[in-house]
């Protein structure tokens, strides 16, 4: 918080287990993070979720607190080719816990160690998932 001061923005707050050559650091829980993580000056969370094939996402129905949900569904250190539809799968999960409007879609951390042609791959599939899942619920209303 210290850190933000001052800062007139909207902040968001991204917890990472690393990523280094596709490599995690540190145990893959959030549960030790909350709720004392609510207490950061962030008006989303920026959570990893699809490389632990969706874990956790249910802390978000507990600790969300009304805030904006940065949902992780592209797992970056995977060389798994992702399809529109693992995407819209993964969608679906995160929209069980966290409405639409308080929802962005995003990988589960920055591609920094990963070859373009898979950052190309695994955007292109991030796009074509939102869009399904935009056309399904703009179909139910």
């Amino acid at each position: 918080n210290l850190a933000t001061e001052g800062v007139q923005a909207r902040l968001g707050f991204h917890i990472c287990f690393g990523n280094r050559f596709g490599r995690s650091r540190f145990d893959r829980s959030y549960a030790p993070y909350f709720p004392g993580v609510l207490q950061a000056r962030a008006d989303q969370l920026v959570l990893e979720f699809a490389s632990r094939e969706m874990s956790e996402v249910d802390l978000w129905q507990k600790y969300g607190d009304g805030r904006e949900l940065g949902g992780g569904v592209i797992d970056v250190k995977g060389f798994y080719t992702d399809t529109p539809e693992d995407v819209a799968r993964r969608i679906r999960r995160v929209l069980q816990v966290c409405p639409a409007d308080k929802l962005t879609l995003n990988p589960d951390c920055g591609f920094g160690w990963s070859p373009r042609y898979m950052c190309n791959q695994k955007l292109g599939a991030l796009a074509a998932g939102a869009k399904l899942v935009r056309k399904e619920l703009t179909r139910a209303r």
